[in-house]
């Protein structure tokens, strides 16, 4: 597969993420959860997923 390509898929792939996210917010909101809690629990977990990416790559 050449960059184009992966690039093209990978954009497509963060457009449809970052278009649903709310969806998943208003799940947590009707949960009990306020905006601040879901923000924090939001970013742990992305935080989480980077460095799992970083220490697989070994950087």
């Amino acid at each position: 597969m050449n960059l184009k390509v992966k690039g093209t898929i990978l954009g497509i792939v963060s457009a449809v993420s970052y278009g649903t996210n709310p969806l998943g917010a208003l799940f947590l909101y009707q949960e009990g959860l306020n905006s601040n809690s879901v923000l924090f629990y939001r970013f742990s977990l992305a935080a989480v997923v980077l460095a799992c990416i970083l220490f697989i790559q070994k950087q």
